[in-house]
């Protein structure tokens, strides 16, 4: 048996099938895997792709295109996290690649912020992702107002273009 991670080698864990996969993953489990995807750490793979990476009381969902397989694994978690009550709180969440950072290893996908509670989740995304830094949640706050006036503005310039 080898140490290397799938696709290279054999996933840690249990072997389960993917809704208790999906639970463990969500439950907080660190190893287990399905046919189509496993739990490395506090991350959810459909082979070599993540799918989704858990924070304490949220989960970041990617919202990239995916293969087919990563795709449904995908699917099957947002059905699950809506049946424990969880929402999606914020697409393409501000901060979640510095958390994909630590997590994956690199930087290159968009991804969706689930919480049961929106505000706890952004408060939970801001700390994994920026620490002890003073007024965290405020830089997110500060973060997704400047976004939301940046898109107000495009779809007033895209308006005066139109009538032009």
């Amino acid at each position: 048996m080898t140490d290397l991670p799938p696709p290279y080698g054999r996933p840690r864990g249990p072997s389960l099938a993917r809704p208790e996969l999906l639970a463990a993953f969500l439950s907080g489990a660190d190893a287990g895997s399905a046919p189509d995807a496993h739990i490395e750490g506090a991350v959810l793979m459909s082979g070599h792709q993540p799918v989704a990476m858990r924070i304490v009381r949220a989960v970041l969902v990617r919202s990239a295109e995916m293969t087919e397989d990563a795709d449904a694994v995908r699917a099957a978690l947002c059905a699950t996290l809506r049946q424990a009550g969880a929402d999606l709180v914020e697409q393409d969440a501000p901060l979640a690649n510095l958390v994909e950072i630590e997590l994956v290893g690199r930087r290159a996908d968009p991804w969706d912020l689930w919480a049961q509670d929106a505000q706890e989740g952004r408060a939970e995304l801001a700390r994994r992702a920026l620490g002890d830094m003073p007024d965290a949640v405020g830089i997110l706050e500060e973060d997704k107002a400047r976004r939301q006036a940046q898109s107000e503005i495009d779809a007033a310039l895209s308006e005066i273009e139109r009538e032009l």
